[in-house]
This record gives C-alpha cells, sequence and structure tokens, in this order.
C-alpha cells in the first residue's frame, strides 16, 4: 500500500464503484450492478486504495465490510449521489415531450396482467417506450432505478409520491380437471388436495402461514418463489393454490373456492408511485395517467386484470360438485 499523499485526487468516476460495492458487500454483486466484469471491478479498486494509501474494505466471511475510511468515502459519495441525482430529476420534470423511455417498476404477476393494455398505450403514446423493470426487489425511485413503480404494500415510502388505485386480491384456485378428478375420488375437503405454497424465503406472506395453520404439510407437492409462479402451477391442474384473481380471471378452467370452502381471500393495496421531481415529466405523466386508467376500480377494490382489448374480467364463483358428463 503507497503512503499517503498531502493533497488526494479522487476520481469521480470510482465513486459508484465504493458505493456498489458497500452495497453489494462482494465485488462479484457490484460487478454485476455496474454491469462491468469481475476483474475490472476488483482492479479499479485496487487501484483505487493504492492511490489512497488506505484501505476501504476489509474481508469478511464471503465478502467485504468497509473500514472507517471507506465508510467516510461511502456516505461522502452516497450524499454526492444524491445530489446529483436529485439534480438529473429537477432538470428531467422540465421535460414536457411525449417521448423518451418510461421505466416501470413492477412484480412478474403484475406485469403480466397489465400486457393486454400495452398495445393501446403504444398507440396513443407512440412516442414513450416502456421498460418494464420486474425483480421482486424494491427498486430504487431515488436513484432513477425506475421511474414510476407499481407497489403492492399497505406503507409505501413516504419518499415517493402517487395514490392508491385499487385492491390486489389472491384467492385460492383450483383447475377445473383436478377438482373433478378430486371429487371423483371422495375427496371433497379442498384442504387434503394436492397444493402449491411459497418457498421458504416467502414463508412471512399471509398465505404462507394459512397454510401452514391449515394444510397438511403431506399435501404441497410444489413450492414457488413468486405469485406468477402459483399461478403457473395452478393453471396446469397440478395443485390448488392462492392465485392473483388478476391472473386467474381469463382462465374460465380456473375455479374459485372461497364461495364454497372454507378457504380465506388476501388483499392489500396496490399503489402507483413515483418521484416528486418525476410527476410532471410529459412521458412519466402520461404512463401515470394510462396506469390509473388501467388500475382504477371504484370505491379501490379488487382489481381483476384487463384483457388485450381493455375490458376487466372478473373472476366466477366458485361451484365445488363436478360438472355432470353426458
Amino acid at each position: 500500500m503507497g503512503s499517503a499523499n498531502a493533497t488526494l485526487e479522487i476520481p469521480w468516476s470510482d465513486l459508484p464503484l465504493v458505493l456498489a460495492v458497500a452495497r453489494s458487500g462482494t465485488l462479484r454483486a457490484a460487478a454485476t450492478a455496474l454491469r462491468l466484469s469481475h476483474p475490472t471491478v476488483s482492479r479499479r479498486l485496487a487501484e483505487l486504495q493504492e492511490s489512497l494509501g488506505v484501505k476501504l474494505f476489509e474481508r469478511e466471511g464471503r465478502g467485504l465490510r468497509l473500514t472507517a475510511a471507506g465508510e467516510d468515502l461511502a456516505q461522502t459519495a452516497a450524499a454526492i449521489e444524491a445530489e446529483v441525482d436529485g439534480l438529473s430529476r429537477r432538470i428531467a420534470g422540465r421535460d414536457h415531450r411525449l417521448e423518451g423511455v418510461v421505466r416501470v417498476a413492477a412484480s412478474p404477476s403484475m406485469f403480466t396482467a397489465l400486457t393486454g393494455a400495452v398495445p393501446a398505450f403504444r398507440a396513443q403514446h407512440p412516442g414513450i417506450a416502456l421498460e418494464f423493470v420486474t425483480g421482486l426487489t424494491m427498486t430504487n425511485l431515488t436513484r432513477r432505478e425506475a421511474d414510476v413503480a407499481i407497489r403492492i404494500t399497505d406503507a409505501p415510502p413516504e419518499s415517493l409520491v402517487g395514490r392508491r388505485l385499487s385492491t390486489f386480491e389472491q384467492a385460492v384456485f383450483v383447475h377445473r380437471a383436478l377438482r373433478d378428478r378430486m371429487l371423483g375420488q371422495g375427496l371433497d375437503d379442498p384442504k387434503v388436495w394436492p397444493w402449491v405454497d411459497w418457498d421458504e424465503g416467502h414463508q412471512h406472506h399471509a398465505s404462507a402461514r394459512w397454510m401452514q395453520a391449515n394444510v397438511p404439510a403431506s399435501s404441497v407437492i410444489v413450492r414457488c418463489d413468486s405469485s406468477l409462479g402459483l399461478h403457473h402451477v395452478v393453471a396446469s391442474g397440478a395443485a390448488v393454490g392462492f392465485v392473483p384473481t388478476m391472473l386467474a380471471g381469463p382462465h374460465p378452467e380456473l375455479i374459485r373456492l372461497d364461495a364454497v370452502a372454507d378457504v380465506p381471500v388476501f388483499h392489500r393495496p396496490i399503489w402507483v408511485l413515483t418521484h416528486a421531481d418525476l410527476r410532471n415529466v410529459g412521458r412519466v405523466r402520461a404512463t401515470l395517467d394510462w396506469l390509473g386508467a388501467c388500475l382504477h376500480v371504484e370505491g379501490g377494490g379488487p382489481w381483476h386484470g384487463r384483457a388485450p382489448g381493455g375490458v376487466s374480467r372478473r373472476p366466477g364463483g366458485a361451484r365445488l360438485e363436478a360438472a355432470a358428463t353426458t
């Protein structure tokens, strides 16, 4: 490690590098976030530490943790990043053109339910390109990782602005063929039918907690890490499970069971959010208005998705008895 200089010059381009390593805890994850190669990140960090004459990170298990000097640099870098991002948003806020890219953060299931309405948006705003970010992490609007976020939450971040539009509803569905097969075997209690559940990392969900208390573990034949995965398993006829009604709606072969069986329905608010500095940007405003039209339900009731033509479809009621055969 070189000796400390009286005057140190820290390249601005190295500040995002330090922040990425500090936030992710590993060089490999930082490289992914920065869209650089692992060797490049390792080399640049080593060169920065050499030029400063101090260590910024220390090895801790399989990861890295900040030293005192690294903590000082990372905090300063974060403050600079916030100032630059704020300036970027304020400048962008003066852009009233209906053209450009709008990044929309949404869950995979919400993105799937909205795709049918995208052509109508494109026809109305041909100059705006929608870019959906469907990762399950909370995309950071403050750092411009997305311009708009659709969040299913009881408590949206106070740093963002937006409105609650409707309700995300999750009910128990079964494929008609599976229901008929179970009833044909004399099994009229859905709780002993094959089920799909959340994986171990998502057992905090209300539906997963209900299953822990009410469905025998032996009935769970498959687990998933997303609502979209649950939907695919149920739609295949392999198992019963909690499915967003916005996904089940277009599938008449899926039977909803809460009307005839002792199973619950879970609800959470749907919010559309953006940063205050971006809400008047032309392309962002147009996207917010479009999502508002798509997701609005009178009285904030459950949203059941939209068909390609923009017509809402509400999942039908359930009948537990098998259909008569001829």
